[in-house]
């Protein structure tokens, strides 16, 4: 199982963020080879297709519900 995180490295600063809103959720069910398991959908597509899907919406805000977690080196 993989989950899937946007990370914003900037300087001392490191921001990141699961993504798993259900909107990115609703459109991997659509474009993407999937079956359900549970309250979970098991994305079976080829690691490129997901790559591509993720390239292409994962810099979207719509695509994580949470704010971002934040780490500073001390």
């Amino acid at each position: 199982m993989h989950i899937i995180v946007r990370v914003w490295p900037k300087g001392s600063t490191l921001r990141w963020v699961f993504l798993d809103s259900k909107w990115l959720r609703e459109l991997a069910v659509q474009q993407l080879a999937s079956q359900p398991s549970g309250d979970r959908t098991l994305i079976s597509a080829p690691g490129e297709a997901v790559r591509d899907l993720v390239q292409k919406y994962g810099g979207d805000t719509k695509a994580y519900d949470n704010k971002p977690n934040v780490l500073v080196r001390q």
